[in-house]
Order: structure tokens, then C-alpha cells, then sequence
């Protein structure tokens, strides 16, 4: 399912692409090279769409059941490791966009190593005035925000490969939408689960109520909106 290509683009030989999503690389490498930076930039436009209605539920799940997770498998030896955790978790709300492989399609090898280095200098800059702040709970903070920084300064290089803007070259409407809606999930879950007592019911609850929060928005309502709109263009028909 690894593969190594090398092609000769305009952008740049591209030695070696590492292809663990196989079809996107290929694609996306095929397409840049026959300088369709449109088709290239709608495929990824589309999969990081996708990835939203998976990455962030789950990455706010992980930081709802959390407390219960760790009480159950350490006791309360580690009830202070818990609140770092949920901080730290929130990573993951970014890992939507697979930018590496856009950059390794592209020939930008070098923008890989350098987002590596942005996202390490902004965790020692951010992380040393967090964790005398804020203690472990502070550094967290920081190393999330050293994520957006390293985030944001590698999204204006995938939007110089596709000649866009950051603002029109990633999803933000589908992105920003379920992380406010997760969000709130999450804290009305929590808030629900803390009238129930004992910690595996409250890890229960927690999991049954996030997982119809997740099926109700990603298929019933995907299913509703297509329903709604089916219904639409038949009254367009009739008129």
C-alpha cells in the first residue's frame, strides 16, 4: 500500500512521495504535474472536508470521556493529568488537513522540514511563559497554540501551491461548524453526566449521548438536507 514515485513536474522532481493515502497522492501528484492546480486543489478541498465529520468528533470525544478513562485505569493517583490531557487532546482538531502530502506533491520537501522547525521555536516560545503561568496545564495550552501558529504558517504554503488565499483554500465553514457544535456537545454532555453517579455510568452516558450527537449530525441531518433538497428540485420541476 507504500509506494515511492518519481516524477519530473514543473514544480519540482518529486523523489520518493510517500503515498499512505495512496489515491489522493497519486492523484494530486498526476494533476500538479499537468498543472490542473484546480482539480488538484478541489480533491484535497473535498478530503479535508471529509475528515472533518470524523477528526472532530472524535478529538472532542476523547477530551469529554477523559476523566472517566483515567479514573478507571489509574485511580485517582493522576486526577492532575486530566485537565493537561483534555487541553492536549485538542491537537488533533487540526489534523484535518494533511498539508504533508500536498507539500511532499509538490515538491516541497523543504516546506516540510521547515514547518517542523516553525512548530518547534513556537512551542519554546509559548512554552516557557506557559509553564511558569500555568504550570503542566499552561505548557499544554501553549504547545496547542504552537500547533495553530505552525498550522497557519503551513496553510499559506498549501495556498501558494493551489494560488489561493488561507481564507479560501481550506474548509473553514465545514471546520469551524463542528468544532462549535462539538464543542457545545461536549459541554452539555458533561454537564449532563455530572448528575449521574459512578464512574463507569458516567462514562456510558457520556459515550451513548456524544455517539447520537454524532449520528444525528453527520447522517441524519447530511440525510434531511438531501431529502429537503430533493423535495425543492421536484417543485422546481412541477412550476
Amino acid at each position: 500500500f507504500f509506494s515511492s514515485r518519481r516524477r519530473h513536474t514543473r514544480f519540482r522532481n518529486v523523489t520518493g512521495v510517500q503515498t499512505c493515502a495512496l489515491p489522493i497522492s497519486v492523484l494530486m501528484v498526476r494533476q500538479l504535474a499537468a498543472g490542473k492546480s484546480d482539480e488538484a486543489h478541489g480533491l484535497w478541498y473535498r478530503q479535508a472536508a471529509s475528515m472533518c465529520r470524523t477528526v472532530v468528533p472524535l478529538t472532542m470525544g476523547t477530551a469529554l470521556i477523559a476523566p472517566e478513562v483515567f479514573r478507571l485505569l489509574f485511580g485517582t493517583r493522576y486526577g492532575g493529568s486530566v485537565l493537561p490531557f483534555q487541553v492536549f487532546a485538542l491537537i488533533g482538531l487540526h489534523r484535518v488537513s494533511e498539508y504533508g502530502v500536498i507539500l511532499r506533491s509538490a515538491g516541497r520537501t523543504r516546506d516540510v522540514a521547515t514547518s517542523s522547525v516553525v512548530l518547534l521555536g513556537s512551542i519554546i516560545a509559548l512554552g516557557i511563559p506557559g509553564v511558569l503561568m500555568g504550570g503542566m496545564a499552561g505548557l499544554t495550552a501553549s504547545t496547542v497554540c504552537a500547533h495553530l501558529v505552525a498550522w497557519w504558517w503551513v496553510l499559506g504554503k498549501v495556498a501558494s501551491i493551489f494560488g489561493r488565499t488561507r481564507q479560501t483554500v481550506f474548509p473553514w465553514t465545514d471546520w469551524a461548524s463542528r468544532v462549535l457544535l462539538y464543542g457545545a456537545a461536549t459541554f452539555a454532555v458533561g454537564w449532563m453526566a455530572s448528575f449521574v453517579d459512578g464512574t463507569t455510568q458516567r462514562l456510558l452516558t457520556k459515550s451513548l449521548a456524544m455517539g447520537a450527537v454524532v449520528v444525528f449530525t453527520e447522517f441524519g441531518a447530511t440525510r434531511f438536507r438531501e431529502s429537503l433538497s430533493a423535495t425543492q428540485l421536484e417543485g422546481c420541476h412541477v412550476r
